[in-house]
């Protein structure tokens, strides 16, 4: 199995590691008296300070006037500027600081109802002293949002394409959304766009410098957050399977069923279509009575394929994202268990998890649990690796051999040992069931 390239879209993201790192609350000092006090906030750093009060005092204000600004702009002002570079997995006091200051305030964001975590006047800040101050860092403060072991990292290895960010409002809008963002629904407002741009350019950067520190270890997510209710009462969905060995081969001659979730057969499919000439099978897919999403699953055949359910385990409440799935064949199938040492049984089915953190980034360091007896086995570099007790940065597991029926499957972060998700899953003999996962909502 070819190894999936990286989700350049999500590297940054909510408190990668926020899951995983909980800092110590810090006590700060926010009094408004005293010489240094600039458009009613105090700075540590009086330079930085300054440039703000001379380019930015309109925002600074309107941050004061804000809730949600003022508390995390307090603390962040009495936070010395996040400027010296580090090497790799090392902090500076000041990453810390800032790190802490949003440790704080997103322990007070209730995130069903503000999904982003911010409002107005923090984005219209964040833009000017990106902008504006290279006394407070320009760009390098986009990331401080970010844990600090990530933020370090990105600030020392990425800086100027940090500085270019600041440069431009799309970048920076979409880069310092990401540092506030908490949950995987909240990720959609802030993707990265599709063209080459400063921010693909970033993105890129900071997989390959800073991927080891600042990926898939964000959880703090799980139980507070909701996916939206739907906006209209059925959407359309993209599918187009494609080969698990090669992904830009297509699989011609697919149908594709929607299929309710009390159907487990689906004997009765919600709509059916066959692919196109360009193998991309588009089918209606209901959102609820209540708008509250698509809870079923779809179901996949091809010729010379193994049959396959598609499922998530939160509501579809908007057209999928993503299009291209990888489907397997028996063949592929039987090499995979045999690098397992397992002989394959047809009366029981296998299941394929894809797993996300809160920022939806793959997922390493995740321990799987079921309730039924089967072999697990997480993914390295492509493949199933005999050895691995966790999930690595491919995210991905293979279930092989589960009795058919219903299987609860638990995710727990292993540093930290959080459950981080809890469904059940379906199996079926002789199929894949493929699953997107993100941690539970609450």
């Amino acid at each position: 199995m070819a190894r999936q390239p990286l989700k350049a879209a999500v590297w940054l993201a909510p408190s990668l590691i926020i899951g995983a790192c909980v800092l110590p609350e810090a006590t700060i000092d926010v009094s408004l008296d005293g010489p240094s006090t600039t458009c009613g906030f105090r700075f540590a750093d009086a330079t930085c300070g300054s440039c703000l009060g001379d380019s930015c005092c309109d925002e600074l204000s309107a941050c004061r006037a804000s809730q949600t600004c003022a508390p995390l702009y307090d603390c962040i002002a009495a936070c010395p500027v996040a400027n010296a570079a580090v090497t790799l997995g090392t902090t500076t006091p000041a990453d810390d600081c800032h790190t802490a200051c949003f440790e704080k305030e997103r322990s007070r964001v209730d995130y069903r109802t503000n999904p982003k975590g911010v409002d107005n006047a923090e984005y219209a800040l964040a833009r000017c002293r990106a902008s504006k101050c290279s006394a407070c860092g320009n760009g390098l403060g986009l990331v401080e949002g970010y844990p600090s072991v990530c933020a370090a990292c990105i600030r020392s290895r990425c800086r100027t394409d940090l500085t270019g960010c600041g440069d431009d409002a799309d970048c920076t809008d979409r880069v310092y959304c990401r540092s506030r963002c908490l949950n995987p629904v909240c990720m959609t407002g802030c993707s990265v766009p599709p063209e080459p741009s400063v921010m693909t350019l970033l993105v890129q950067k900071a997989n390959d410098e800073c991927g080891s520190v600042c990926f898939g270890s964000t959880w703090a997510c799980a139980g507070r957050y909701q996916t939206p209710r739907s906006a209209t009462f059925t959407t359309t969905v993209a599918i187009r399977p494609v080969d698990v060995l090669d992904d830009t081969v297509a699989i011609a001659g697919a149908t594709l069923k929607v299929c309710n979730k009390l159907d487990l057969d689906c004997a009765n499919p919600l709509d059916m279509q066959k692919a196109d000439d360009t193998a991309m099978a588009t089918v209606t897919v209901p959102l609820g009575e209540f708008l509250d999403g698509f809870t079923g699953f779809f179901q996949i055949e091809a010729p010379g394929m193994s049959p396959t359910m598609l499922v998530w385990n939160y509501p579809i409440y908007a057209p999928l994202r993503r299009t291209a799935y990888t489907i397997p064949t028996p063949t592929v199938v039987s090499i995979m268990q045999n690098l397992l040492g397992v002989k394959g049984d047809p009366t029981r089915g296998n299941v394929v998890l894809d797993i996300s953190d809160c920022t939806e980034n793959k997922a390493p360091g995740v321990v799987v649990s079921l309730s039924r007896e089967a072999t697990i086995s997480y993914f390295d570099a492509g493949f199933p690796s005999p050895t691995a007790t966790a999930t690595t940065r491919d995210g991905l597991v293979l279930i092989v051999n589960i009795p058919e029926g219903s299987v609860t499957v638990t995710l727990t972060h292993q540093a930290s040992g959080q459950q981080v998700a809890r469904f059940n899953a379906y199996v079926r003999a002789g199929w894949i069931t493929m699953y997107e996962v993100w941690p539970s909502t609450g």
